[in-house]
């Protein structure tokens, strides 16, 4: 019997769904020290107990399982809590690192073009329907 990770304490890993494997199943990927481009993977079983109670124990299993059901993968910082979606034509040849940070900045530059024109302090004004 396998033993899944203590991964309290990883800076990065990342969850993934394999089209091939059954639905109940996740792929998590830990990175291994001092080489950049290797992981341990593992199989997380949601259908066995043990998996699945290891699985509810991550803060952020809600926000990691739901973006897995969209996007196929999740960077996930176990030290800040923070749970990035990436889709699969995303994955590129990087370290895992590289793609949590890469994701990121993608999000907080769609955020800044997005709500650039709109200045700061105004509120819209609603009007009732008569």
């Amino acid at each position: 019997m396998a033993t899944l990770p203590d991964i309290r304490k990883l800076e990065t890993v990342l969850f993934h769904r394999d089209q091939e494997l059954p639905s109940e199943w996740i792929v998590l990927q830990v990175p291994v020290k001092d080489k950049v481009h290797k992981s341990n993977t593992f199989r997380i079983d949601l259908g066995k107990r043990e998996d699945r109670a290891w699985f509810h124990g991550i803060d952020a299993h809600r926000r990691i399982s739901d973006a897995l059901g969209l996007y196929g993968h999740v960077i996930y910082s176990p030290r800040t809590g923070e749970a990035v979606p990436v889709e699969d034509r995303q994955v590129r040849e990087m370290t895992m690192t590289q793609r949590y940070f890469e994701s990121a900045r993608e999000e907080q530059a769609g955020r800044k073009r997005r709500w650039a024109d709109v200045p700061l302090g105004t509120r819209r004004k609603r009007t009732p329907l008569r």
